[in-house]
């Protein structure tokens, strides 16, 4: 069971993913005008980008879009590859998505990086159980795979943490939150995951 540590770090960076960047603070950048009040006063920092409502929206929907279609690739994948190898693959995914969004700004880029995450964390959805189960012996399965739903909700409580307190910018009096430190830590946690590489086959698979 060497490799649910990997899995476990994997469950906090997909958490990471189904949040998109918008912790409290963050969401005064993104979100549609007729939701700010006195929206002229929100002024975005240099480099930081401001949403429309209708850009906002596909932003937000089409995660889900990536997560379905990453749930149905990541079955085929790992049976051609190996459970460990397409959670790697799944990590490479994550690791471009963030690395490219710390620097995008266009609200097209983003959004096709977004889905790309999606794609990501909807592999590895249905890779990690897998994993976890093969892996594992009887007494330690069920607590395992708790585990890896544990995870998961700890990357949620993380990432509005440190949207919300963590990673907070003042311009002209207003509080903001910086996205691109946020995709920072999805990129770290994405390259811990290719360790991946250095952990066990599942035995099934081989």
């Amino acid at each position: 069971a060497r490799g649910v540590l990997p899995c476990a770090v994997f469950a906090c960076a997909e958490a990471v993913g189904l949040q998109p960047p918008l912790p409290r603070r963050l969401r005064v950048l993104l979100q549609p005008p007729a939701l700010r009040l006195l929206s002229v006063l929100h002024v975005a920092p240099e480099g930081l980008t401001v949403f429309t409502a209708s850009q906002f929206s596909v932003f937000a929907a089409l995660f889900n879009v990536g997560a379905i279609a990453g749930a149905f690739l990541g079955c085929p994948v790992m049976d051609r590859v190996g459970r460990k190898r397409a959670l790697a693959l799944s990590a490479a995914v994550h690791a471009g998505a963030w690395l490219c969004t710390i620097f995008a700004s266009s609200p097209a880029v983003l959004t096709v990086l977004r889905v790309l995450t999606g794609l990501a964390v909807g592999m590895g959805s249905a890779i990690t159980p897998c994993y976890i189960g093969e892996v594992s012996t009887i007494g330690l399965r069920g607590r395992l795979g708790a585990a890896h739903q544990l995870s998961m909700t700890l990357g949620i409580l993380l990432v509005n943490a440190l949207g919300a307190y963590g990673s907070v910018v003042e311009v002209e009096g207003q509080s903001f939150c910086d996205w691109r430190a946020l995709a920072a830590v999805g990129l770290l946690l994405a390259a811990v995951l290719s360790t991946m590489l250095a952990m066990p086959e599942s035995p099934k698979w081989l």
